[in-house]
């Protein structure tokens, strides 16, 4: 790359800061999913959390592929982990804070509890073998596990590790030209996966001209002060200078809104508003006038702070087949 390239890619990185990149996903369903896996693979860690007002958040970790670096989210959790190591004697309402983001209560009306902690996602370029639409658009779609999570856990006994075993028994794919299988079966905590070697083909010259995504793009770390704003603001777009809810929790933190040093160690709270953008939000309707508006953290739209689903993006809220614990 030449040094005018180099600069002109900065300019771009600037211009789309904190943007969020839109792909095609395939997506897989119960029963068979065939595709073929192009090019490298890519190591994200991103995490789960609740924003100061409640909302369930996605975000991408500024750690690195080895598990290096520590967004603030990541400290968040370490300062749980320590308060609950500690010999500090904790309220309640501290314990109780603690322990929800390391994963040991749940929050509000969540199913199940789910840790902040930073879990490793891996993000493949496919070829859709279940549908035209890789051949329609020229175009490879990325691997994803949900509607409402990109790539696929990396971790033991999922569909990631289905695909290490087939390779593993068969060799490099692109060397070796073959197609991937993977059968799901079951749902919501009893969901199966099992790969399989599909069958031996050379793409097409067609398909070696398909574009692809740009993982380093796509995978692009969520911006600090996105999640500082989050953590101390929230979400919610009215009334930014006062959350207010009916049950608050503090926790010692070095997070903070922006200011002249957002490193300042203060004392913040992440509030518990009753109702959450939840599946059991469906009780009495407000009136149109009176809706509250929250900002979508998939597209950042503005939707009902009822919904459970995006209007415009589609992502579900809370959907516990798409939460690994």
């Amino acid at each position: 790359m030449s040094n005018i390239d180099k600069i002109l890619a900065k300019k771009k990185q600037y211009e789309s800061y904190g943007e969020k990149i839109e792909f095609q996903k395939k997506i897989l369903q119960p029963g068979d999913n065939r595709f073929r896996i192009i090019g490298d693979v890519k190591f994200v860690y991103e995490h789960w959390f609740i924003s100061a007002d409640g909302v369930p958040i996605h975000s991408i970790c500024c750690k690195d592929e080895n598990g290096k670096g520590e967004c603030a989210i990541c400290k968040k959790y370490n300062e749980a982990q320590m308060l609950l190591n500690g010999e500090a004697e904790l309220t309640a309402e501290q314990l109780h804070n603690a322990r929800i983001i390391v994963g040991e209560e749940i929050f509000g009306d969540a199913k199940f509890p789910n840790s902040w902690k930073a879990r490793e996602y891996a993000y493949f370029n496919v070829i859709d073998r279940d549908n035209n639409w890789c051949k329609d658009n020229k175009h490879t779609v990325i691997l994803c596990k949900s509607a409402s999570q990109a790539g696929l856990t990396s971790g033991k006994g999922g569909i990631f590790n289905e695909i290490i075993d087939v390779i593993d028994e068969n060799g490099d794919y692109e060397t070796n030209a073959y197609d991937i299988r993977i059968k799901k079966s079951g749902r919501q905590m009893e969901t199966d996966y099992r790969g399989y070697l599909d069958k031996e083909v050379a793409l097409t010259p067609e398909e070696k001209q398909y574009a692809i995504y740009d993982l380093d793009e796509i995978t692009r770390p969520t911006p600090e002060d996105q999640l500082i704003k989050w953590l101390t603001i929230g979400v919610k777009k009215k009334d930014d200078n006062a959350v207010e809810s009916k049950e608050k929790v503090k926790i010692v933190s070095s997070v903070k809104k922006p200011a002249n040093d957002v490193h300042d160690v203060k004392e913040d709270t992440l509030s518990s508003p009753e109702p959450t953008i939840k599946e059991k939000m469906k009780t009495v309707a407000p009136k149109v006038e009176e809706v509250e508006m929250a900002e979508c953290p998939s597209c950042g739209k503005e939707i009902p702070i009822t919904s459970s689903k995006c209007q415009y993006c589609h992502i579900e809220f809370e959907n516990t087949d798409d939460i690994d614990m």
